[in-house]
């Protein structure tokens, strides 16, 4: 474990091991600004990392907050995130991540981005994303593609596009996909959009003043 203390950091982190935890003392006293239009944190081909309790601020255009491929079973959790030119978390190729109580704020495209490689089929499943909250998006608030994830108790506010948007196909050989408890506010599209819906359970969301419909359903 690294062990961050207070204070603000002109440096970007990158996962190059296996099994390693960098926690802030709190998001509200550890601050990373990265040099330059570097991507603040990244990993690649990595398992069981985790980047817990610190803020990361500003970073510059064609950059993210963080970028993981190819990463499993491994966490964000309590960090904020704060004027991200592009997304301000994008993952992609992996499974059992866990996306918890992250504060993100203004970014230029997604707030919360799950994608997946076309070459890489059924690579982004069981992944959770909870009791986050995510506001002032230039798209979507949290976009998840393919396969089961569950998308759980979190407040999007103020996205130019669809607050929670799910796509991809489903393989019987998964549990089903989980959009519940989440609270959709001011979008400029739609509140829950919700594609290629088999064995999706949407349950006790709340959307309020968005431009078009409150929950899409699409094959």
């Amino acid at each position: 474990t690294v062990y961050v203390y207070a204070g603000t950091y002109p440096e970007s982190i990158a996962f190059i091991r296996d099994s390693v935890t960098v926690m802030g003392a709190s998001r509200d006293l550890v601050k990373v600004i990265p040099p330059g239009s570097d991507t603040v944190c990244t990993a690649s081909c990595r398992a069981n990392i985790r980047l817990w309790n610190l803020t990361i601020s500003n970073p510059q255009i064609g950059s993210q907050g963080v970028y993981w491929e190819s990463v499993v079973n491994s966490e964000i959790r309590g960090c904020s995130f704060v004027n991200c030119r592009r997304n301000a978390i994008v993952l992609g190729v992996f499974e059992r991540e866990l996306i918890y109580n992250n504060c993100i704020d203004s970014t230029g495209n997604v707030g919360i981005y799950m994608y997946y490689n076309t070459s890489a089929v059924h690579i982004v499943r069981n992944n959770w994303i909870d009791s986050n909250l995510v506001r002032n998006t230039g798209s979507h608030g949290i976009s998840c593609s393919l396969l089961p994830n569950a998308v759980t108790n979190n407040r999007v506010e103020n996205a130019k596009n669809s607050g929670i948007v799910t796509s991809g196909t489903f393989s019987s050989a998964y549990d089903s996909q989980v959009v519940s408890g989440n609270s959709v506010y001011n979008c400029g599209q739609f509140g829950l959009d919700i594609a290629s819906s088999d064995s999706t359970i949407c349950d006790s969301n709340t959307v309020d003043s968005v431009a078009k419909n409150g929950i899409n359903v699409s094959n």
